[in-house]
């Protein structure tokens, strides 16, 4: 909520508008009738930001009409299997794939403390499925590719915050662009390296272990083309 961090006369326009939800007179020419309906989100404590003087009190009690309190993703963790099959379906749809996860795998998805919510769920089941090299995601994290964090009532230590080694150069030429052109790049590496040992597109699936089609798909999808 930017509301949160924005200056105090900011909060109090923001105060005056959610009064005059009915009639806004907008530079005082003209009088509109406004319809909508006010949604507000934070990970704050504003009701402790209030006694500290750090909100002002009209404002909260202004948008703290029906408030909604959804759990950390660590404290609601039967929803992480869910969210799992829902995004690998939404990738195989994307790459034009069948993978899935296995229950050792999915077991510790379950296991993560996800300090960075669904989010950080959906990227690390997407950087998952590219390298991957089978049908069936069966990681529990793959060997030095572990992004941050700690096991469940665990501390955290500065062995949880390793960097992926085979995929650091493409991280820095890609520094500024967004996580699918890093994930394109990493998985265009991948094919490249394995279209070195490989004559035919039924090769080049037998050892990526994905199904010709698809790697027919990928080839054309990079630009690139066997030995053959």
């Amino acid at each position: 909520m930017k509301w949160v961090n924005s200056r105090h006369r900011c909060r109090l326009n923001y105060s005056k508008f959610c009064r005059m939800v009915n009639t806004v007179n907008w530079a005082a020419q003209k009088t509109y009738k406004a319809d909508f309906r006010l949604i507000c989100a934070t990970n704050r404590d504003l009701m402790k930001m209030v006694d500290d003087g750090l909100f002002r009190p009209d404002l909260y009690f202004r948008i703290n009409g029906f408030p909604v309190y959804v759990p950390a993703l660590r404290e609601r963790r039967s929803d992480i299997v869910v969210l799992v099959h829902n995004f690998i379906s939404d990738l195989n749809k994307q790459y034009g794939d069948t993978k899935y996860v296995s229950d050792a795998a999915l077991a510790h998805l379950q296991h993560r403390d996800w300090m960075g919510n669904v989010r950080e769920l959906k990227n690390t089941l997407e950087r998952w499925y590219v390298i991957s090299p089978g049908q069936c995601i069966d990681i529990a994290e793959p060997e030095g590719s572990r992004t941050y964090y700690h096991k469940a009532g665990g501390d955290r230590s500065k062995d949880d915050v390793p960097i992926l080694p085979a995929a650091s150069s493409v991280m820095t030429a890609m520094s500024g662009e967004g996580l699918k052109s890093m994930l394109d790049d990493y998985e265009k590496a991948v094919i490249e390296q394995a279209l070195q040992e490989c004559k035919s597109t039924y090769e080049l699936a037998e050892k990526l272990k994905i199904s010709q089609p698809s790697a027919v798909r990928r080839l054309q999808k990079y630009g690139l083309s066997t030995k053959s």
